[in-house]
């Protein structure tokens, strides 16, 4: 039987992992890849989300993974990481103003 403390010395790496920078980056790398593929599936078939509220609905979340890279830089420079979360509710607002129009 695996003790609380020995399951959290065997999750530890994995959680630090999750933290780190990289794993962030490669959040983004595939929400971008996501979006591209997305937007050219709509343009090619006609199917699909319609890329404007595709982009705000990404936009949103890439905006908030973005924050959370700046947070770790904070204390040396704290306008990036404003920045980054007034974007995502910008998105955020774009988003549920298309959403309520339809």
């Amino acid at each position: 039987m695996v003790t609380d403390s020995a399951l959290r010395r065997r999750l530890r790496p994995f959680f630090r992992a999750l933290a780190a920078d990289g794993m962030i980056l490669f959040m983004l790398a595939v929400v971008v890849i996501e979006a591209t593929v997305l937007v050219l599936w709509h343009r090619r078939t006609g199917h699909g989300p319609a890329p404007v509220e595709l982009l705000t609905f990404l936009g949103a979340g890439g905006s908030l993974m973005v924050s959370m890279l700046f947070l770790r830089r904070i204390d040396r420079h704290p306008l990036p990481y404003a920045f980054a979360l007034l974007s995502a509710l910008g998105f955020h607002a774009v988003h549920v103003m298309l959403l309520w129009g339809r």
